[in-house]
């Protein structure tokens, strides 16, 4: 179904009239379905891309603009030229006011200059400022700036006005850097379009932080303040224009726009330029016939209005080589100068509708020009609206067509890129993989070295400490029997010999712990250094995460953070925190570790000391029975023994050292068991962040090609309407 239907059958329906009332009335029912259909498209665009964060907001305020303008039509007529060149004559000529825009040689008009009709909230003579917003003022010195190599830092996203000069003047010292960065660069270094950015730039670091005072100071404007203000470039450079309202027949049919002349930080800003140029109806362009079409800020002028024409004959151009009279050339000279540089410039493509040698200050010519502006404007004016507005909703369309095309093929690239880290990172997870597990098989070797070769000298450091401690138990062992009754010494025994034995292991475990954790500190450098490896790697690679607006690539960071705290604090343990010696003093403590184990070894100690009753039978003295003690339970702690059986039994301590080894093997499989999950955490993190990442691109590719085809269709209605408008007016357009 069409957004625009014909309405042929409604005007068939209406009462009987004359040819020319008939052709009048379709004409504007045919126009008013044309200037609603056109209104329909361009409502339709802006609410395809209101959430389309990929186009810029000056973009989508096009499209609202654009059907305004059409809801509210207004027919502009746009004055442009270089500075000094007339402009402004020429309106307070067209207007009969001499005095409505200063002529001043020393004060050229440097602010878009809008000439409406005046109204009751506005009298004539009255001049407001509609001042840019702070937003766009930001983005674009940001703009400027960075094209010469600098730029703001932590520039926020927000568009709030308040929040946004709040910014600027908490900022003032990085405007002032700036500034003194750009005043630096020799304008003899730098291009054309390097050195306005830089002007423009130099304005806005000295304006924006002036922006609520010089609301203030030009709050109202007089013939001295506005001569005052075109002089203040800093200021010149937050206003967007400067309303004038006036009475004058002319204004009531349209509105005349004068532009600002060259060197103005306004015209220099291409977008405010472009906007105007494209939204006038009628152009009247001006240049000194002394010098025609010479500037460089003309030539951009007429590249700008001829991108926007179609082809042929510019229908609503009017060049005027003002200042004739000076001119040493006759008219039929200028016109020809102009004529052949107009066609060099735009290589034959495109010619103005008439040129006209005038002279503001002698009135030649002008009053065949005025006569000719009136007669376009009485004749043409709502054929050139209609089509100047579909040609304009036309470039708004392909210009976003442009820009998703740009976005799509970005997207093409960048999933192909994504899809190749994907299958890339496969490999690369199977790889650290391996090397992860060849570093965590460092931490085993801690054990063998325990188990196969005692490194750490469990059994030479529970033997001295045996040593150094036996002397004391003996004494307390022979002062305990001297004062013990029989029946009691039996147990004294058993129960100091095993206090002895557990006193021997727990102050044995400090000694054999420190030298543990000497092992396990350079071997968790290692791993430290390289999951650093990984981690430095992975960065360089997969760098494309921290690059998108939808993904944060911090969190990969914190999970390499993470691992390197985890590994610092020992939390790979038993994710308690415990630090090694803690864990370790823990996990070898030894009464409910070896309870079960003193206990069998014990009593076959004291079995094969006693025999039967042979400890209390024997008669021997306490002394000698204590020496024979201690030689036996030297002897069977140190060296191999046999049991009752005649089976043959590793020394007590060896037994110890066994237990302490299951417990270091349990202990180092907890580790590596820790270090394994976390790390196959973080990379299947990172896996599953790449994957998500696919799929959110895919996704807004999708959606992109979406809007893509709806633009099409809105495309394929505007060219429709364009159809009919050139049936419409077909002897106008």
């Amino acid at each position: 179904m069409r957004l625009y239907a014909p309405i042929f059958d409604v005007i068939e329906n209406l009462p009987s009239r004359s040819k020319v009332d008939f052709d009048l009335l379709k004409r504007f029912y045919e126009s008013s379905a044309i200037e609603a259909g056109l209104v329909n498209i361009l409502r339709y665009a802006h609410q395809l891309i209101s959430f389309e964060e990929q186009l810029s907001q000056r973009e989508k305020d096009e499209l609202s603009t654009l059907t305004d303008s059409i809801e509210n039509p207004v027919f502009r007529v746009g004055v442009f030229g270089s500075c000094g060149s007339g402009k402004s004559t020429l309106i307070n000529h067209l207007l009969g006011n001499t005095n409505l825009l200063p002529v001043d040689e020393d004060c050229c008009t440097t602010a878009y200059t809008l000439i409406q009709r005046a109204n009751d909230k506005n009298p004539s003579g009255t001049v407001r400022i509609k001042w840019k917003a702070v937003a766009i003022l930001l983005q674009y010195l940001q703009d400027c700036a960075q094209s010469l190599g600098l730029g703001l830092v932590n520039l926020p996203s927000a568009t709030d006005e308040i929040k946004l000069l709040d910014w600027v003047m908490k900022n003032v010292q990085q405007f002032k850097k700036i500034e003194k960065e750009l005043e630096k660069l020799d304008d003899w270094d730098l291009e054309y379009d390097q050195n306005w950015k830089k002007q423009v730039a130099l304005a806005l670091l000295q304006a924006l932080p002036r922006y609520r005072q010089l609301q203030n100071k030009y709050k109202i404007l007089d013939g001295g303040k506005l001569k005052t203000l075109m002089q203040d470039e800093p200021a010149v450079t937050l206003v967007q224009c400067l309303q004038f309202y006036h009475d004058h027949p002319l204004l009531r049919h349209v509105q005349i726009i004068d532009s600002p002349g060259s060197g103005s930080v306004n015209l220099l800003d291409p977008y405010l330029r472009d906007a105007y140029l494209a939204h006038n109806h009628a152009l009247l362009f001006l240049t000194e016939a002394t010098a025609p079409i010479s500037k460089h800020d003309e030539t951009d002028l007429l590249a700008v209005i001829g991108e926007n024409a179609t082809s042929g004959q510019i229908n609503n151009l009017f060049v005027l080589a003002n200042k004739t009279d000076l001119c040493d050339n006759n008219s039929v000279r200028i016109v020809q100068k102009i004529t052949e540089r107009m066609e060099k410039y735009f290589k034959g493509r495109y010619q103005a509708r008439k040129i006209y040698p005038i002279s503001c200050k002698t009135g030649l010519n002008l009053e065949q020009f005025t006569a000719d502006l009136n007669n376009f404007l009485q004749a043409d004016k709502d054929a050139f609206f209609f089509e100047n507005t579909s040609k304009n909703v036309e470039r708004v369309i392909a210009k976003l067509l442009q820009n998703l095309d740009k976005q799509l093929k970005k997207h093409d690239e960048i999933l192909q890129d994504i899809t190749e880290k994907i299958e890339a990172f496969k490999n690369d997870k199977e790889e650290n993989k391996d090397s992860i597990a060849g570093h965590l098989e460092k931490y085993e070797l801690i054990y063998y070295e325990s188990k196969l070769n005692d490194k750490y000298n469990i059994v030479k450091t529970l033997n001295e400490t045996f040593d150094d401690g036996l002397p004391k138990f003996k004494d307390a062992l022979q002062h305990n029997l001297e004062n013990a009754s029989s029946d009691n010494k039996k147990d004294i025994i058993k129960n100091m010999m095993g206090q002895f034995i557990t006193d021997v292991v727990q102050m044995s475990i400090p000694i054999i712990v420190i030298e543990i954790q000497k092992e396990f500190d350079e071997t968790i450098k290692k791993i430290q250094k390289e999951f650093q490896k990984i981690k430095s790697e992975f960065s360089r690679k997969y760098r494309i995460l921290e690059n998108v607006s939808f993904y944060d690539s911090s969190e990969i960071g914190s999970t390499y953070n993470g691992l390197d705290s985890k590994m610092e604090m020992d939390e790979f343990s038993m994710k308690e925190g415990l630090d090694v010696i803690m864990a370790l003093d823990t996990l070898f403590y030894i009464l409910p570790i070896l309870s079960g184990l003193l206990s069998v070894l014990l009593g076959l100690i004291l079995y094969f000391l006693a025999g039967a009753s042979f400890l209390f039978k024997a008669k021997k003295s306490i002394p000698n029975l204590v020496d024979e003690i201690a030689n036996n339970l030297e002897n069977s702690f140190k060296n191999t023994w046999k049991d009752d059986k005649k089976n043959q039994q590793n020394p007590l301590c060896v037994s110890i050292k066994n237990s302490f080894d299951l417990k270091l093997q349990e202990y180092i499989k907890n580790i590596g068991k820790a270090h394994r999950e976390i790390f196959n955490q973080f990379l299947q993190s990172i896996e599953e962040k790449l994957q998500t990442q696919y799929n959110e691109k895919q996704m807004l590719q999708r959606n992109h090609r979406l809007i893509c085809e709806e633009l099409k269709f809105l495309k394929n209605e505007q060219a429709y309407l364009q159809n009919q408008l050139q049936k419409l007016y077909v002897n106008q357009v």
